[in-house]
């Protein structure tokens, strides 16, 4: 949610979004059928990259460690794709 509520800030107009299926698993963003799979998916590539980008210019090559409750929280997110 944070996430999401920093790139509308961002925006210069409000996302215009509707969902497609009672069951919220497809949208329309500006008129374009998008799977909330595919959306997930974009998430999590421009997350890796802002990392990637993160380690490389801050943090000058150090990797950034992830807790035991971290490292959990990703499990727990897998999982429920899955379901």
């Amino acid at each position: 949610m944070h996430l999401s509520a920093s790139i509308v800030y961002g925006t210069s107009s409000l996302p215009q979004i509707t969902w497609l299926d009672e069951t919220h698993l497809r949208l329309s963003i500006h008129g374009k059928p998008l799977g909330l799979d595919q959306l997930r998916e974009f998430m999590k590539r421009r997350v890796e990259a802002a990392q990637d980008q993160l380690e490389r210019e801050v943090m000058f090559g150090h990797k950034i460690q992830y807790t035991a409750r971290e490292r959990n929280h990703e499990q727990i997110y897998s999982l429920n794709r899955e379901i």
